[in-house]
């Protein structure tokens, strides 16, 4: 079991994020925050688990972030989902943003076809939607398996990119804010 945690992805006021959940399109403001993340002053620390839920870490991880008084983005895959709903529904009711890392996690499912690119989403959307009791959900933030900056399925990742707008999705990834800062 493999665990990413990075520093990105949850925005200080909280409302950006919980405000888009009952939406079925993505606001122009909830793009503008995710594209704005490198142009911010500010010195945030944003915290993501990707590759869950898992029911030996992800309880744990809960744990502590709840008694830190943390909140998280967590990148859930959507055949995890289903076998650990009430996982995913604790930490959404914790108030932890849950996003979308595909059905299978499974590059030659994923990159097979652009029907199986979305349907990937599509699936794992309705797997979040079902464990956390909302009807229609979607995230709007999909993060590639391995990366996007990732040579694995290099062409593809280039474009299916350009089919997320078109299912009111945008994608961060993990290492997106990798650099070191000059200050």
């Amino acid at each position: 079991m493999l665990l990413f945690i990075s520093s990105i992805f949850y925005f200080s006021n909280n409302i950006i994020l919980a405000t888009t959940i009952d939406t079925k399109e993505v606001s122009s403001e909830f793009i503008n925050n995710i594209n704005n993340i490198f142009n911010s002053n500010e010195k945030i620390a944003y915290l993501t688990f990707d590759d869950g839920p898992s029911p030996s870490v992800t309880p744990k991880i809960l744990d502590i972030l709840k008694e830190e008084n943390i909140k998280a983005t967590f990148f859930v895959i959507g055949k995890k989902v289903e076998e650990y709903p009430e996982i995913v529904n604790r930490a959404y009711k914790e108030g932890h943003y849950i996003a979308n890392h595909g059905y299978s996690h499974n590059n030659s499912i994923l990159y097979k076809n652009v029907k199986s690119f979305i349907q990937e989403i599509q699936k794992t959307d309705l797997a979040i939607g079902n464990a956390i009791g909302v009807n229609a959900y979607s995230s709007h933030v999909f993060r590639f398996p391995n990366g996007f900056m990732s040579n694995v399925y290099k062409d593809k990742k280039n474009e299916y990119v350009k089919l997320l707008p078109n299912i009111d999705y945008t994608y961060i990834d993990w290492n997106a804010l990798s650099e070191l800062p000059t200050t």
